[in-house]
């Protein structure tokens, strides 16, 4: 009978006498035990391989392993060897119920040992490895999940976290592949959550494995259907532990050097000792911070998207808890995570979606050390720039931080920052200015036309809308006075008609609020100045009604500002109201009314002027006397009436000379 096969035996066999073979089984001796796993291990392969597969030899095995559930750990590592892959195979088995039938086959063993502490042994992990099979390999999805809830259950077990030692590996990567397949995402994340609050310890100790699950499950959630906030707000929260934790640990271990650093030194001395050369040394870098960073880049990333996330309460708790880790981060990490972390959340998408957000991310700026604050400086004027929905809150961020006390510590970079954002203002009306033809407005002309220079046919009639039809040029030809004037119509036409309203000039007139607020000094007025000339020479080529009334209100801004700095800076005051009011005044004599030069501004600098008094009027309105008094024969009465104003004035402070 040695030489019959296992199944044929069994089948000789009354039923009674087979289950207590297995059910007694725990009185063999070792070596006979291994032997009969392995002989089962035979039989059950056989059974699943049949036309018609047979499920009831897995519970056999169930009943042989709960009768030598007792034995060493060593014998089990043995048994192991042979019912590994045996579960292998029939966890992957194509038929869904052999499958099911061996992943619960394979929980009713796990449970048996889960309920004892392993000591020295990789049993757990042996024991695990078939569901990570499962669920990473596996075709089907129902078969997937069945073994993750059987996983959820055994976590359910009051003993699961204290017993489980070798396991917990195998574990994190089975939940990692979870995240992969619809039907296993739920309950793989649902399992995350209580292994996660249950042991530290083992989070620390597969931490790659287990951030990289936990980002995974971010990109997932953030785009499911169910309950996605709701799962994103607890990633949130596991983000927040994992800051405060490796924190903690890397500020109490920073001091402390490790037995490896202190080998390393040694080697380091040894060697300059007998070469005579000074080695770079890898004990003069700061081991944990640089650890520290290596360790957190994941979860520092994962926490930028939660805050960039488009739900408003995710991104709130994100970016509170951010706040509240650099907050408590030394120097040594302040910077590099700063730059890592909250500066990546000012993109320039998020404006157009969170207002309330950016309000949020301003306002942690400000409370971290003002070495931080230039680089969300260039964003914040970026945002005045491109962004109309956001004015509001970077108004807020700029009047706070030019208000405040430690305002000097890097007001000679604000005022750098200024003057670009000035020059980006003027290089965005030239860049309307010099805008190119877009196809999408384009009209044709329904016969066939050609170029009058190289006679190419089929050519967009572009002219048509700008009030000239009596010429046709293709792109490459359009060199000539006529068509140059043409092209500077369409332009125009395309500013009005494609409602291209200069959202910059509009956030220049808003940052003129926060100037107010600012302390004026002699840099300041040169930049005023340096952009009113700048707007003055663009708006002259160009004029555009889009930006009249912007650039109407920025020049009375800048007016006033100077016209109240004449008794701080004189010099420079006087220098930016001689030259603007010549110009001004030049320009209408020649042009009269125009974009650049309208009614409103010509009246305003009038009144202006009118407003000084003393020696400081009479030194003004001298300097640009010549200018102005041409302004008498003007057609428009206000204007006249204006000039008539001032030359009273005169005569009433300095008779003589009038």
């Amino acid at each position: 009978w040695r030489q019959r096969a296992p199944s044929v035996f069994i089948n000789d066999v009354k039923v009674g006498e087979i289950h207590a073979i297995f059910s007694e089984s725990n009185v063999l001796g070792t070596p006979s035990t291994i032997h009969l796993f392995q002989a089962l291990s035979q039989v059950v392969l056989e059974q699943i391989d049949r036309k018609c597969p047979a499920t009831f030899v897995f519970q056999i095995l169930v009943v042989a392993a709960t009768s030598n559930k007792d034995r060493a750990e060593d014998v089990w590592e043995t048994i192991w060897k042979s019912l590994s892959p045996l579960f292998k195979k029939c966890c992957l088995h194509p038929d869904e119920d052999v499958s099911m039938g061996a992943v619960d086959c394979l929980r009713q063993i796990v449970s048996l040992f889960i309920t004892k502490k392993e000591e020295n042994s990789k049993n757990q992990r042996s024991s695990f490895e078939p569901f990570l099979w499962t669920v990473s390999d596996h075709e089907n999805e129902k078969v997937k999940e069945f073994a993750l809830t059987c996983i959820q259950n055994m976590s359910s077990l009051p003993c699961f976290v204290e017993n489980m030692k070798s396991g917990w590996t195998t574990l994190f990567e089975c939940l990692r592949f979870s995240v992969e397949f619809n039907m296993t995402r739920k309950t793989g994340f649902e399992i995350l959550k209580k292994v996660f609050w249950a042991n530290w310890t083992e989070i620390e100790r597969n931490f790659v494995v287990v951030t990289n699950t936990i980002e995974e499950f971010r990109k997932v959630m953030e785009g499911s259907e169910e309950n996605r906030e709701g799962y994103l707000k607890e990633i949130s929260r596991m983000l927040g532990e994992i800051l405060t934790r490796k924190l903690q640990k890397s500020l109490s271990t920073r001091e402390v050097p490790s037995a490896v650093q202190r080998a390393t030194k040694s080697e380091e001395e040894r060697v300059e000792k007998k070469t005579g050369l000074i080695p770079m040394k890898v004990t003069s870098l700061e081991d944990t911070s640089l650890l520290y960073m290596t360790d957190m880049i994941t979860v520092y990333n994962c926490i930028v998207l939660c805050i960039t996330s488009k739900y408003h309460t995710v991104a709130e708790d994100a970016l509170f808890i951010l706040r509240t880790h650099l907050l408590s981060l030394p120097k040594n990490l302040l910077d590099v995570v700063f730059f890592k972390t909250l500066y990546c959340c000012f993109s320039p998408e998020l404006p157009d979606k969170m207002t309330k957000i950016m309000r949020l991310l301003y306002q942690v700026t400000l409370e971290l050390p003002f070495h931080l604050v230039p680089p969300v400086v260039s964003f914040g004027y970026n945002v005045l720039l491109n962004s109309e929905v956001c004015w509001e809150s970077t108004k807020v961020f700029f009047s706070i931080l030019v208000k405040d006390e430690k305002f000097r510590e890097i007001s000679e970079m604000y005022y750098l920052e200024q003057e670009k954002y000035f020059k980006c203002v003027v290089d965005s009306l030239r860049g309307i200015s010099s805008s190119v033809f877009h196809e999408d407005i384009c009209e044709h002309k329904p016969n066939i036309v050609s170029c009058e220079v190289c006679h190419r046919e089929f050519i967009r009639h572009f002219m048509a809308q700008c009030g000239c039809g009596e010429h046709v040029y293709c792109e490459e030809h359009k060199v000539n006075e006529h068509s140059k004037e043409c092209v500077k119509r369409w332009k125009k036409w395309r500013i009005e008609q494609s409602g291209m309203s200069t959202i910059s000039c509009r956030g220049l007139v808003e940052y003129f609020d926060v100037i107010s607020l600012m302390d004026v000094n002699a840099t300041v007025l040169k930049q005023l100045g340096n952009l009113w000339k700048s707007l003055f020479e663009t708006l002259e080529k160009l004029p555009m009604k889009t930006v009249a009334k912007s650039y109407e209100k920025v020049v009375f801004a800048i007016f006033k500002t100077h016209i109240a700095a004449l008794k701080s800076y004189e010099d420079i005051a006087f220098t930016f109201l001689k030259e603007s009011a010549n110009q001004i005044f030049s320009f209408y004599s020649t042009n009269g009314f125009v974009l650049c030069n309208s009614k409103p501004i010509i009246l305003y600098v009038l009144e202006q002027l009118s407003s000084l008094e003393g020696d400081t009027f009479l030194k003004v309105i001298n300097a640009v006397f010549d200018t102005l008094v041409v302004l008498i024969s003007s057609d428009d009465l206000d204007v006249r009436k204006g000039v008539v104003g001032i030359i009273k004035k005169i005569h009433f402070l300095n008779p003589i000379h009038c």
